[in-house]
Parts: C-alpha cells; structure tokens; sequence
C-alpha cells in the first residue's frame, strides 16, 4: 500500500516547515508531494535544503489551490498511489 500526501503551498515556509516536520517523524510511510504556487519567500529552498526527500513541484504561478491539488493528485496516481491526503 502506497500512502502520499499532498501539501499546496504559497508563501507558507514557517508552516510546510512543520507540517513536513511532523510527516518525517510519523512511523507510516508516506510519501510527499509538495506543489509550490509561486512562492516568493524561499519556501521551494527552504523545502529541498531540509527535507530532501520530499517531491517539490514548482508550479512558477499561482494556480489555485484546487488546479494545485490536481497536479499533484495526478502525480500521486501515476506512480501508482493506493491512498492520498490532501493536507491543508
């Protein structure tokens, strides 16, 4: 069973920090996609400096929170998710 959790993000480096914070110290695996709406505060930086592990997709716009998921659902699903969150 693969589990992944996609996070939308936009100028929310204090809070993707502690959410992926709390993600890493979970005994479930998950695995974590990351969209970046367009961030302009270091967000995409600070993200693939302190959690290497993570999937980071920059989307260069801000697309919406909705078209943010949905690209990162599509991603989840093509490598072959059984269960997706949506963290918010």
């Amino acid at each position: 069973m693969s589990v992944f959790a996609i996070i939308v993000t936009y100028n929310g480096a204090p809070w993707v920090h502690a959410c992926l914070g709390s993600l890493r110290a979970s005994t479930l695996p998950v695995q974590t996609i990351v969209v970046d709406n367009g961030s302009t505060d270091g967000t995409p930086d600070l993200i693939g400096s302190a959690f290497p592990e993570v999937e980071l997709v920059r989307t260069g716009k801000n697309l919406g929170f909705g078209a943010a998921n949905n690209v990162g659902m599509r991603m989840a699903l093509d490598r072959g998710a059984g269960h997706v969150f949506l963290l918010n």
